[in-house]
């Protein structure tokens, strides 16, 4: 699982910023870049980001993967 290409193609897919991102995340742009270079994310983390697209889990995740 690659939570950075999951993130980067999910983030293009939905046309919305890094800064709007963290927004929906509440954090800031800067934990955005961390994200994207997260090897091992925590489950929590990947549950948040599969809702902020709107996507389940396994959709999430494939989109790092193909």
């Amino acid at each position: 699982m690659n939570i950075g290409i999951s993130t980067k193609v999910a983030q293009q897919e939905l046309g919305i910023s890094s800064a709007e991102l963290a927004r929906r995340l509440y954090t800031s742009p800067q934990n955005v870049t961390h994200i994207r270079g997260t090897r091992n994310p925590t489950v929590q983390r990947v549950v948040d980001l599969a809702n902020v697209f709107n996507l389940t889990i396994d959709e999430f995740i494939q989109k790092g993967i193909n």
